[in-house]
């Protein structure tokens, strides 16, 4: 052992004396991002259902294929103005301090959400272009790129002038200097978002094309020239025949230099799917819960590659009106590739226009699935059994077990329901109702619902709520509601839980969620980071903000409180001596920041103390002491507040009861002795006899910060 311990000694001793790496043989390049994706953009504007989703998407690409690891990037779902602008300057400052050990560095903005002409659209937020462009202005990397898929976004650069130079950098110079931007439409066009593509036509055709179908020259590399070229023509494609009409993505680059700067590197990827050159045609990639990943176009006669994640594919090939497909798993080693054998045909696709569409408008392909039987109008079902062909129902009513593909329509039972795809309508049974894909507006189970995609609408259960992705709408059940993310109302009489985001309101006993963007109602509430409304017993948030109070109020009691919370609300949980009277006391409170400015706020909050004998903890001495606080805030520093108010008190002695000889409850109560001074500061003369006492207080006081709130 000794042996082993010396050898080991010896190779670090060698370590440390090899000569220090320079930048260049370190680590010469270095890539930030902050990536923002905001559904909500305001009460005027309609809610967006794939921002999110899409800023996610983005930044994953990022992680897999770009060059930026997870120190390297700020991921903000819903954002306000504050958590915008600090993350900007987090990334400002980590790339002052790392920048001695990259001879280069780059800066990726990326945003999904609503904006005008003027401004990015946040809940209750504008932020102007010119605030977003000076800050990113600040960040001192050699070249900044920065990507809007939002309305009117092409607005963002016209106030600079910017012109369009010849593309830029990092394939084969090193040179290059300057600011690049890209935007999902010119600056009096919508963007657009796609229910089948499930996020913006911009975003998915830009992913796809950093995944690999924009690289014409088949070098493995996706440059911004290539990834803008590519996501232009498939976007104006797409929306040429919407209703929104034709969308063009612009571009402005201002740069000093030669190259071009290459965005995705597919050969980081460990997994890489191949199309070979007799492949052709229009290519659908899904996931394995359906999810489209990618739609491409491929010519013949060429390789295509993909850098995907490790996982199982559904791989859509249509060509000639003929429908191919194949399955894939790809693993972490290496390439894999797909030819024409590789595919099984299967039936012709309709070209039939759906709905009121004219013949002339583009059939929905990515929409089209494998051929499955047609809707049955009415379905009776005992037990289905299971690895049977399912049918496609419009009504279904089952006793035991039913088993359907997909339900459009209703479904009545008393026992479980279980789709392999999607439903749209109602699901409605005693025991349980299960859906492999997505769900729209209704379940309600005796026990519990699940969904493994998206859910819109309202899930009930007297159990459990599942949901793996996202849900819009309404959870209320009896034990535990979860989501992986959220917009709506969730109630639950035990405990709720988002794994991300929730964008609305959580009632429960225990509420648990990443970032809170509306309210939480419970005796718990637990969350990453909260800036909005949360009132329950205990409220954490690692952005809370924690202060330590020492107060004195008008009847001479000394409270020292725990003061921890958001920007808008706090709670307190107090502690106070009066010595003079052999007194304490204990209590909560729950508060508003009513005006959280600096140097001067305004607070208001009400408490409820245990006022007690030292000696007794409940006695006939004993009472309760409720005040109404209204309380002005100095700041005298980061550290310190001067506090100061005015407070409507109410004091109680407490009834105690015991138990006598003739088996009931006695009251055991002697006239109260709740000793406080004979007259308070605004003149109150306190009667010692009377049990309530009403009157009007004040108070000052002292804050210290233990931990400031982000």
């Amino acid at each position: 052992m000794s042996t082993h311990i010396g050898i080991l000694f010896c190779i670090l001793l060698c370590l440390n004396l090899l000569p220090a790496a320079t930048p260049q043989e370190d680590q010469p390049w270095k890539r930030y991002a902050l990536i923002v994706g905001a559904n909500n953009g305001g009460p005027q504007r309609t809610q967006l259902r794939y921002a999110i989703r899409d800023a996610e998407t983005l930044r994953q690409v990022l992680l897999d294929l770009g060059g930026v690891d997870d120190q390297g990037v700020l991921y903000l779902p819903e954002p306000d103005g504050d958590d915008f602008f600090t993350a900007l300057s987090t990334l400002r400052k980590k790339i002052e301090e790392e920048k001695s050990n990259h001879s280069r560095t780059e800066f990726i903005f990326y945003y999904s959400g609503h904006s005008d002409e003027r401004h990015l659209l946040f809940s209750q937020e504008q932020i102007p272009y010119s605030a977003v462009r000076n800050a990113i202005d600040t960040i001192a990397t050699d070249v900044r790129i920065v990507i809007l898929d939002s309305c009117a976004s092409g607005a963002f650069t016209l106030s600079k002038g910017g012109k369009k130079r010849a593309p830029f950098m990092l394939d084969k110079a090193y040179d290059m200097k300057g600011f690049a931007f890209m935007s999902s439409s010119s600056s009096d066009e919508v963007s657009q978002e796609s229910e089948r593509l499930q996020g913006s036509f911009f975003t998915h055709n830009l992913v796809a094309g950093l995944r690999g179908a924009a690289d014409m020259n088949q070098d493995g590399r996706i440059t911004l020239t290539e990834a803008y070229q590519y996501t232009f023509d498939h976007t104006l494609n797409q929306t040429s025949n919407t209703i929104s009409g034709p969308q063009h993505p612009h571009k402005n680059i201002q740069m000093e230099g030669t190259g071009d700067v290459v965005i995705t590197d597919l050969r980081r990827s460990p997994c890489r799917l191949i199309f070979e050159k007799d492949v052709l045609g229009t290519i659908l990639l899904r996931t394995q819960d359906n999810r489209l990943m990618a739609e491409l176009y491929k010519n013949a006669g060429r390789e295509m590659e993909v850098g995907l994640e490790a996982g199982s594919y559904q791989i859509i090939n249509i060509r000639n009106n003929q429908y191919y497909d194949a399955h894939v798993y790809l693993q972490d080693t290496g390439s894999t590739h797909l030819g024409l054998n590789h595919f099984s045909q299967g039936r012709p696709l309709s070209t039939q226009a759906r709905g009121d569409i004219p013949q002339s408008q583009p059939i929905d392909l990515a929409d089209q699935s494998p051929a499955t039987s047609p809707f049955k109008p009415f379905r009776f079902s005992l037990l289905d059994l299971p690895g049977k062909v399912q049918p496609n129902d419009l009504f279904l009513l089952h006793l035991i077990l039913a088993y359907s593909d997909n339900l459009k329509g209703l479904s009545l039972g008393s026992g479980l329901h279980a789709v392999t795809g999607q439903v749209e309508g109602a699901q409605i049974s005693a025991i349980a109702n299960t859906v492999a894909r997505d769900m729209c507006y209704l379940q309600v189970a005796g026990i519990f619902n699940s969904v493994n995609g998206h859910a819109r609408g309202a899930q009930i259960a007297s159990l459990m709520n599942f949901t793996r992705l996202s849900t819009s709408g309404l959870q209320i059940s009896g034990l535990l509601n979860i989501s992986g993310s959220y917009q709506g109302l969730q109630i639950s009489s035990g405990v709720n839980f988002v794994e991300k985001e929730i964008s609305g309101l959580q009632i429960g006993i225990v509420n648990v969620a990443r970032k809170v963007r509306g309210a939480q109602i419970g005796l718990i509430n637990i969350a990453t980071q909260s800036s909005d409304f949360t009132l329950g017993l205990f409220n954490h948030s690692a952005v809370n903000e924690v202060a330590l109070s020492f107060c004195a109020d008008d009847i001479r009691f000394g409270t020292i409180a725990i003061k921890t919370g958001n920007r808008k609300t706090y709670n307190l949980y107090m502690s106070g001596i009066d010595s003079r009277f052999n007194q304490n006391t204990v209590g909560l409170g729950w508060g508003l920041h009513l005006i959280p400015g600096k140097p001067l706020g305004l607070d208001m909050d009400i408490s409820s103390k245990l006022v007690f004998q030292r000696d007794s903890f409940l006695s006939s001495q004993s009472g309760a002491h409720s005040a109404l606080r209204s309380s002005l805030l100095l700041q005298l520093s980061d550290k310190f507040r001067l506090l100061a108010g005015i407070s409507v008190n109410h004091y109680r002695g407490l009834e105690l009861y015991t138990w006598n000889n003739e088996n009931s409850w006695e009251n055991n109560n002697s006239p109260t002795t709740y000793q406080i001074p004979e007259v308070s500061v605004f003149g109150h003369r306190f009667d010692p006899i009377k049990k309530n006492q009403l009157w009007i207080g004040m108070h000052l006081g002292l804050e210290f910060v233990l931990k400031k709130g982000k």
